[in-house]
């Protein structure tokens, strides 16, 4: 099978080792391998390869930018690994995921949707707080209402924030791979929560749910383009019998051209 593996245009030493792993199990599969940036010339190159099957990796190891990415590969009528357009973007829009999450039952920390430059609002949520943007990876924490109005102040006016509840650090990640979740240990009432939010968002492939255990189980972040090669989902994955080369081979199964 032909295989443009899609990485990023930049990345760390760490990410660039995990790609040449990632590269050498392919080859190794008996793939014809072809590689390529996300660059300005990705579309053309990838008219004119035609590959079977794209690995996107610019998604799992570059977040600026690469949740269109598969919009791209979809006007191209490429088959991708991973989550598509519809998934990556409404993850980076808190506004409109966590209202859905809620919706649907699944239990999420207490939050309030706001816009910028408005009165910060009192009474219903407690510090600390995280205030949650759209298109931003991490959100910024504030500890009282003075810190809160400020960093309101900050952000530019009518913009739409999710101010959210912080419920301490006690988080267990949970990850669905081929219907299959890992680690087995983890608390079952974490089970049918995640099974849940993967198919809402309509995720595909690899994903990761981290829950808070303060209480009753919070589903505080989905990452829907994980790294495959994470150490912890590679220790949770090999007590199930799965090593990295079954990893990476479930992942081209289930690529899709949405």
């Amino acid at each position: 099978m032909k295989i443009l593996l899609l990485e990023p245009a930049d990345c760390d030493p760490a990410a660039a080792a995990k790609i040449t792993t990632i590269r050498r199990i392919l080859a190794q599969l008996g793939h014809q391998v072809i590689e390529q940036d996300f660059n300005d010339g990705f579309f053309s190159r990838l008219v004119d390869e035609k590959p079977q099957v794209v690995f996107n990796l610019a998604s799992v190891y570059s977040w600026e930018k690469t949740a269109y990415l598969p919009a791209i590969l979809e006007i191209a009528g490429a088959r991708y690994t991973g989550s598509g357009f519809l998934t990556l973007t409404l993850l980076r829009h808190p506004a409109k995921l966590l209202p859905l999450l809620e919706k649907t039952g699944i239990h999420i920390p207490p939050y309030r949707i706001v816009k910028a430059g408005e009165p910060a609002p009192a009474g219903s949520l407690h510090f600390p707080l995280s205030i949650l943007q759209e298109d931003r990876q991490t959100g910024v924490a504030v500890a009282s209402a003075i810190e809160l109005q400020r960093a309101l102040q900050a952000i530019p006016p009518q913009e739409e924030l999710v101010l959210r509840e912080i419920h301490g650090n006690d988080v267990v990640h949970v990850f669905i791979l081929d219907t299959q979740i890992f680690p087995r240990e983890a608390p079952p009432s974490l089970f049918q929560p995640a099974l849940n939010a993967y198919h809402l968002v309509e995720a595909r492939g690899l994903a990761r749910f981290d829950f808070l255990l303060a209480g009753e189980p919070l589903l505080a972040a989905i990452d829907a383009a994980p790294d495959p090669l994470d150490e912890g989902f590679m220790k949770a994955a090999a007590s199930a019998g799965l090593d990295e080369t079954a990893i990476i081979r479930t992942l081209i199964a289930q690529a899709g051209s949405d």
